[in-house]
């Protein structure tokens, strides 16, 4: 018989062990091997023998079940620093913070586009971006500054452009000065319900401050953001997995 091909995206399951429920493919490690996302047990390498294809959960992909609840109690607050590189990668954990922040999946929905929004446009541009995820947030590095954060329910979106003057209007809009770059320089900073109205009117100026955040002053792209041992990878998984049960 031969063996079953898969893509990324499709949901599987380890007949071997039943307990771990439906997995989702994240990622072709090799001809042999793939990453896969268990709704049980979170993220594994599996041989692709050890794997049968299987429907997709209710929603396009599972919520965290009762087990997964209990065991992210522990997760919720930062591990030591040995541990943080798995906390950090985990989609899990960003699962149970980002929720506890956000009041409607509305709101989350839109929260993560524009997180993803955001950072592909940095990774467009150069290497200097990452993600670091916090008990009561995340924070977007672009280069040398930040660029994008949502802490403590309140987003701030960093632009190009004049506080007060069109189309940065709104009471929402302070001015900004990083030093590094050049101004001006301003930023939404609100709750993400007043934030849905502005974010297409906002956007053009928060791709300028994106891309002189990723560029030298000699012109050439940075290098290495500087919160690079920190990125958090689980955040964006996560974040993929939610608009992509959404569509």
């Amino acid at each position: 018989m031969n063996t079953p091909l898969f893509q990324k995206g499709d949901f599987v399951t380890n007949p071997r062990v039943s307990s771990w429920g439906i997995g989702e493919v994240l990622e072709i490690r090799d001809a042999s091997n793939l990453l896969v996302y268990f709704q049980e047990v979170g993220t594994k390498v599996m041989p692709i023998a050890n794997l049968c294809r299987s429907i997709a959960p209710r929603g396009g992909f599972f919520a965290p079940s009762a087990v997964q609840a209990n065991h992210l109690k522990s997760a919720f607050h930062l591990p030591p620093s040995s541990a943080r590189r798995s906390f950090r990668s985990d989609p899990l954990v960003a699962q149970k913070i980002i929720s506890s922040l956000v009041r409607s999946q509305q709101s989350l929905e839109l929260l993560l586009t524009q997180l993803l929004t955001s950072v592909d446009i940095a990774d467009s541009l150069s290497p200097a971006w990452s993600i670091t995820l916090f008990e009561k947030g995340f924070r977007l590095n672009v280069g040398p500054v930040e660029a994008l954060v949502f802490m403590k329910q309140i987003l701030t979106v960093n632009l190009v452009g004049i506080a007060g003057e069109p189309p940065f209007v709104s009471s929402a809009i302070c001015q900004k000065q990083y030093k590094s770059l050049p101004q001006p320089q301003c930023a939404y900073h609100g709750i993400l319900e007043d934030y849905a109205a502005l974010v297409d009117t906002l956007a053009p100026a928060h791709v300028e401050f994106i891309k002189l955040a990723s560029t030298k002053a000699s012109g050439q792209p940075c290098e290495r953001a500087k919160w690079r041992n920190s990125h958090s990878e689980g955040l964006i998984l996560y974040a993929r997995m939610v608009l992509k049960a959404r569509a």
